[in-house]
């Protein structure tokens, strides 16, 4: 005997990797996940081939929310085809913080390493690393040279930032849920990134309380109990974490990053390295714990 029907609304969710752990927040989250169902989609064509589908589930649909890239072209900013007209549309944007990293690059020598390393032994690393590589000297002539190039090349880390919340305003323009004020009233104190794309807990605490509220009268909740509920559920959430990327010295310290002291140590697989030691690493090329 089939079940009881899905009585659920349902959302949808177009957006990129970056969604998996806000879906994990909102779906542990009990005043959520009671009225909700959410699905993801990675594409827009696959949110096209969804709203076509003449899928039954679709009556339940009460929003789509949409996140919003830097490559997003004209003809994505009107609604999509086929959205119902009851379904109300809702956008966020991408997530970047490469300005905490404006080194971050891939390096030549990276390639498959399986079973290990999969996708490289350091897919994404340092763009200064693989020009060190040849170098004689021990650890601590090593680690003074790659500082000498790398302040050469990083000039004013507040040119990286300003350019970095230049593109976050861009995206905010087409959003609902806007970052950039939220951006930069916490950078500073609060580790909101922990590589260039992977944001951390605060963040995703940030836009799920900000998408509950917004959901909240489609589903007969009230916004502020519904966003305090994901607010509490979100305490101690850590985010994209699994690869930590330790802060340059100078970005650091020009940018006045509480969250990143000299000396701080950041998670990469099983390890913890601080910048130093992570940076002789990747220069090195040596092995780690995945």
């Amino acid at each position: 005997m089939q079940g009881e029907p899905d009585r659920r609304r349902l959302v949808l969710i177009e957006a990129n990797w970056q969604a998996k752990p806000l879906i994990t927040l909102l779906e542990t989250t009990p005043a959520v996940c009671r009225a909700v169902e959410f699905r993801h989609v990675e594409q827009r064509h696959e949110l096209d081939t969804l709203l076509a589908s003449g899928d039954p589930d679709l009556s339940r649909l009460v929003e789509v929310w949409q996140q919003v890239t830097d490559f997003w072209k004209p003809e994505l900013w009107g609604r999509p085809a086929g959205l119902p007209g009851h379904a109300r549309l809702v956008r966020f944007p991408v997530f970047d913080g490469h300005c905490f990293w404006p080194l971050a690059g891939s390096d030549p020598r990276n390639r498959s390493e399986p079973p290990f390393y999969p996708d490289g032994r350091y897919r994404f690393s340092d763009r200064i690393a693989s020009t060190l590589a040849e170098h004689p000297g021990n650890d601590e002539a090593l680690y003074d040279a790659y500082l000498q190039q790398s302040g050469e090349a990083l000039g004013d880390p507040d040119t990286w930032l300003i350019a970095e919340i230049a593109r976050m305003a861009g995206r905010d323009a087409l959003c609902d849920a806007a970052f950039t004020l939220f951006f930069l009233q916490n950078y500073r104190r609060t580790r909101l990134f922990h590589a260039p794309g992977a944001p951390a807990g605060p963040v995703y605490r940030w836009l799920g309380v900000r998408l509950a509220e917004h959901l909240a009268s489609g589903i007969d909740a009230d916004p502020p109990t519904l966003g305090t509920a994901v607010s509490r559920q979100a305490l101690g959430l850590q985010g994209i974490a699994q690869f930590q990327y330790p802060v340059h010295p100078l970005v650091a310290g020009r940018l006045g990053l509480d969250w990143a002291p000299d000396g701080s140590r950041a998670r990469f697989g099983k390890n913890a390295w601080d910048h130093r030691a992570a940076i002789l690493r990747a220069i090195r090329w040596q092995d780690w714990a995945p």
